[in-house]
């Protein structure tokens, strides 16, 4: 999910609160959370959902009344988008990365790339794929320098963002 598909009235504060409930909800019982830290600072975290520990349907429908009243005017864009992107999505097992981010005044010092690296080789010592789909443009760069490609993209209708799917298959030793 996009924070373009969110309504803009409290915008931060509601793309906080969903990326918790996404957290709390299915992250931790059927992925894994990476957390940066400088001191006591949280300066990132990445949200990892594993191959095999899919979160259940009923996860995601318990959770769909607070996202919906999340996302607020723009819920059915936002339905509309997921809809649109499920295609571009491998078939195949997968780690998938819900999101990764760096606290502004961090970026640019590799915070992101160390987040990510641990899974990234796991997914290499287990030769299976990973996935995410992110919308912003220079993010693309970041995860290609991570041996991510650009295997879809999709504009999203309404105002909604350009959505690059990007996969990686296992690298070899």
């Amino acid at each position: 999910m996009d924070s373009l598909n969110f309504d803009p009235e409290y915008h931060i504060d509601r793309i906080a609160s969903l990326q918790r409930l996404v957290m709390e909800r299915a992250v931790v019982s059927f992925g894994e959370l990476w957390v940066a830290s400088v001191g006591t600072e949280v300066v990132g975290a990445a949200m990892w959902i594993h191959p095999d520990r899919v979160p259940h349907p009923a996860v995601w429908s318990s959770m769909s009344a607070e996202t919906a009243a999340l996302e607020g005017s723009r819920h059915n864009a936002s339905v509309m988008a997921e809809e649109m992107l499920a295609f571009l999505k491998p078939p195949t097992r997968h780690y998938y990365l819900g999101a990764v981010g760096v606290v502004p005044a961090r970026q640019g010092r590799g915070i992101g790339a160390a987040l990510l690296n641990p899974v990234l080789r796991r997914a290499d010592d287990e030769s299976v794929e990973v996935y995410l789909e992110t919308s912003t443009d220079s993010n693309v760069a970041f995860y290609a320098a991570l041996g991510f490609v650009v295997t879809g993209e999709h504009e999203i209708p309404d105002g909604g963002p350009h959505v690059w799917a990007m996969s990686r298959v296992p690298l070899q030793p």
